[in-house]
């Protein structure tokens, strides 16, 4: 791929962006192509080692604010006419309802997966105090006399603890990968939303 193609077609990706955010991310790369080639790379090995068209679009749209890409996009290209205002005022409750619906199904999975951490913790603090509950009745058995009993609770006891340890160290192995989880969840629809908006909305390479 040539200098000239690379920047096209990163242009085609960012391309619903404000025109200073596109020519100032256009120009580092330029800058950075042009400085390899100067060091005696070619023009194709300087674009390949700068990496795919897509990943860098990703970097460039991660260090802008969706507000920023949005406010750019749905900014009016001229006045709204009486009749367009009456008919967004009229739609209101449709499309404000089908974005409350979207806003919920995304956080419903992140809310199933936090329930499961919950109901987790909550059966290891169940089992924990059911060990240090069997322990004491152990020692109010031996004080009584009562040795089968003691030994029951004793087993019941050392049992629960040994269910409390293993949970406690699956309920932080659980946490630990949900909450990359949940936070994948969220970056990827982040970055999807702002490639949706960032691409080329029909402006002219």
């Amino acid at each position: 791929m040539t200098k000239s193609e690379f920047l096209a077609e990163l242009r085609r990706g960012i391309g619903g962006l404000p025109e200073e955010d596109i020519n100032r991310s256009l120009e580092y790369y330029a800058e950075m192509i042009g400085d390899r080639i100067e060091d005696g790379t070619s023009e194709e090995e300087a674009v390949a080692a700068i990496g795919a068209v897509g990943g860098n679009v990703a970097q460039i749209l991660a260090d802008i604010p969706l507000s920023h890409i949005v406010k750019e996009k749905i900014k009016p290209k001229r006045a709204l006419r009486v009749w367009e205002i009456a008919l967004i005022i009229v739609t209101f409750p449709v499309w404000f309802s089908v974005i409350i619906a979207l806003f919920a199904l995304v956080l419903a999975l992140p809310a199933v997966l936090w329930g499961l951490v919950v109901m987790i913790y909550a059966l290891t603090l169940s089992f924990g105090v059911l060990s240090l509950a069997c322990i004491v009745q152990t020692f109010i058995n031996l004080f009584t006399g009562y040795f089968i009993g003691s030994a029951l609770f004793f087993g019941i006891g050392l049992g629960s603890a040994g269910l409390t340890v293993i949970l406690s160290v699956l309920s932080l192995h659980i946490t630990r990968h949900i909450t990359r989880a949940v936070a994948g969840l969220f970056k990827g629809i982040l970055l999807g939303c702002k490639k949706r908006f960032a691409g080329n909305g029909g402006k002219n390479d």
